[in-house]
């Protein structure tokens, strides 16, 4: 008999163990955002390259978990049942997932013209409309600093107009919304339904695949410049009649790989808190990366040190010149991120110490007795 899965969750993570994973997760966005950035020269319409990322994913997750049955390495991550579909958890998924893809291709065609740092500053504006969102829908309020964090977002989001244009503004708009409304129906089914990482990243996959797919062959309509479908063959090599990913592609596709993983993970040991705090730093940390060309000067480091190296580092750089108002947009997404989080915690405290109060009113007669 399989044994059961057990949830990250439900075992005791210690504080260095959840570091650990913010810090991977850190490192892993990085590459992340500097090799698809390369991939985008390479092959400019974003749903062929999310096709074709789906399709390793997913291929990579099953090929994970069958070495975790052989060498249980990540029982966390890859194991439990997946020979008996779960459509309970197939059928919450559906729409959170189609929210997710139509998110991720909006975004996607934000990094292709102007990079993974001003995509993640455009996203900014989440802030205000998840804010929206819980007021009007389930009448939460926050208070002056989460004010203050939705009107600082927004400045961000607005600071980048010069830079990026109208189009993709109201792109991260669009993407923000379905981001926002994915999250709320994820919580739900995560909470119906206890699925492995490696998983909910399959039934992910499987569910998105046929979107992409629909999109990338219409996608040179879509994306108002022309992107013709033999442009796929840019991303492969060929061994006899077999393609195989040339090198920038598979790293970026591994990259995505594990980015879902540790999302996953990172969503399941840590507290709710320490997880906005990773999903901030992120931002920050790529957008620093990508507008000031950090990572490209360090691919242009590694091509000094090794001269034998033949790669383009210009293709690793963000396409867009560095302004004043790209700057302002980044001061603004720190501060935003600052008061968003010290709104969180402050919340926290209160809540912490309501739930206190409560349970020494609740014991109090106990104690009189």
């Amino acid at each position: 008999m399989a044994k059961p899965h057990v949830s990250l969750a439900d075992r005791k993570a210690p504080a260095s163990a959840v570091v650990s994973v913010v810090f991977l997760r850190l490192c892993i966005e990085v590459l992340l955002g500097t090799y698809t950035k390369a991939v985008y020269r390479l092959q400019p319409n974003p749903a062929i390259n999310l096709v074709f990322t789906n399709i390793t994913m997913l291929l990579l997750s099953v090929l994970f978990h069958l070495l975790n049955k052989a060498v249980p390495i990540m029982p966390a991550a890859f194991g439990g049942q997946w020979s008996k579909p779960q459509w309970g958890a197939v059928k919450g998924l559906l729409f959170p997932t189609l929210c997710l893809c139509g998110s991720i291709l909006l975004k996607q065609n934000i990094i292709k013209n102007s990079g993974p740092g001003y995509a993640e500053m455009i996203a900014g504006v989440a802030v205000p409309i998840s804010a929206t969102i819980q007021y009007f829908v389930n009448g939460v309020t926050i208070g002056y600093l989460g004010i203050a964090s939705c009107l600082v977002a927004f400045t961000c989001y607005a600071a980048c107009f010069p830079v990026c244009g109208a189009s993709e503004l109201v792109g991260g708009l669009g993407a923000a919304a379905l981001n926002v409304t994915r999250a709320s129906f994820t919580k739900k089914s995560n909470k119906d339904h206890k699925l492995s990482p490696g998983l909910n990243l399959v039934y992910t996959c499987l569910l998105g695949l046929p979107f992409y797919v629909v999109m990338a062959l219409v996608g040179e309509y879509l994306w108002f410049e022309y992107d013709p479908l033999y442009n796929w063959r840019n991303l492969f090599f060929w061994v006899g009649p077999i393609p195989l990913p040339v090198g920038t592609f598979f790293i970026q596709m591994f990259m995505a790989f594990c980015s879902n993983i540790v999302v996953f993970v990172l969503y399941d040991i840590a507290s709710p808190l320490t997880y906005v705090i990773s999903a901030g730093l992120k931002g920050i940390v790529q957008t620093f990366f990508d507008i000031f060309y950090v990572d490209y000067y360090v691919i242009l480091l590694i091509k000094k040190m090794i001269p034998s190296a033949d790669f383009d580092a210009e293709k690793y750089k963000n396409k867009k010149v560095m302004t004043k108002m790209g700057l302002f947009a980044f001061i603004m997404k720190l501060l935003y991120f600052f008061l968003y989080v010290l709104e969180k915690i402050l919340a926290k405290r209160k809540k912490d110490k309501e739930e206190k109060v409560k349970s020494q009113e609740l014991a109090a007669p106990v104690a009189g007795k």
